[in-house]
């Protein structure tokens, strides 16, 4: 991978693999051997023009996002068959590391981290952007605390649709909202839905709708209200899950319409526990 950009970064290791790219932690071998990530996009799909042009474009969108709570999108190239982009790194772990430790998190530790993921969004949000692939894997924590949101942008590539026609799941179907498995509708009310999700995660240590089978689980999601997060989390307060609930709510007119309504709820909920 080396020779894809001139030989600039040198692989440190493998990071991980999802359906759309690899990728790798690097050092910039020109400049002051500093880490970098690396997304190389699967061969398999270089040949796809249409998948290659909306990732090109999608990078080319996240270069006028800068923000402390998103990830910094660098370059994008392309060489023969390797088609990658570079990101910034983040020495921490990620929400879903976190998860699998805690199990629970309190109150004040989920809406600290809340605030911080709803500045990102609002960030993408302001920009024409949206996130759609939230998730805790794509929320990182540095090791000062700090939150960074990752692999932004991607809708078409990543959520095209909840599963594919052999029934495989595209993306993850746990933080889709009703409206995009429904209608393959996506719009900032479709962010908060996810926002709602890891909320909901964050307490209670599990998502709200989980069956044994994808088409349970969609089925659930259109049908059904999620259990309350007091019965799993009786701990938190009647304003942390009346938050929760709303930013789950099935129809979009129902939740928080914009980031601006989800900041200024979470600042009512931190205002309420003082008094």
């Amino acid at each position: 991978m080396s020779q894809s950009l001139g030989g600039r970064y040198q692989v440190v290791r493998c990071l991980g693999s999802g359906h759309l790219w690899t990728s790798y932690l690097c050092r910039n071998a020109e400049l002051d051997g500093s880490l970098i990530v690396v997304k190389v996009l699967h061969p398999g799909l270089v040949d796809d023009d249409r998948t290659v042009t909306q990732f090109r474009d999608t990078v080319f969108a996240s270069y006028g996002v800068s923000h402390p709570n998103l990830i910094r999108v660098y370059e994008y190239s392309r060489d023969k068959d390797v088609v990658q982009f570079t990101c910034e790194y983040v020495e921490g772990r990620s929400l879903a590391e976190l998860l699998s430790e805690e199990v629970r998190m309190s109150e004040d530790n989920a809406l600290s981290l809340l605030e911080e993921m709803v500045a990102g969004l609002g960030a993408l949000h302001d920009a024409g952007l949206f996130h759609c692939a939230l998730k805790p894997e794509n929320i990182l924590i540095g090791k000062d605390g700090s939150v960074k949101l990752s692999d932004y942008c991607f809708t078409n590539l990543s959520i095209e649709s909840p599963a594919d026609e052999h029934g495989g799941v595209i993306g993850d179907i746990n933080y889709a909202s009703p409206e995009f498995i429904l209608r393959h509708h996506f719009d900032a009310r479709s962010d908060i839905y996810a926002l709602g999700v890891v909320a909901y995660e964050m307490v209670t240590g599990g998502v709200p709708f989980k069956a044994q089978t994808v088409y349970d689980t969609l089925t659930m999601r259109l049908k059904e209200d999620p259990p309350s997060p007091r019965s799993l989390a009786p701990g938190i307060s009647s304003f942390f899950e009346d938050f929760i609930l709303k930013a789950l709510a099935r129809e979009p007119e129902a939740r928080f319409q914009n980031m601006d309504e989800v900041k200024q709820a979470l600042d009512e909920i931190k205002s309420l526990k003082l008094h």
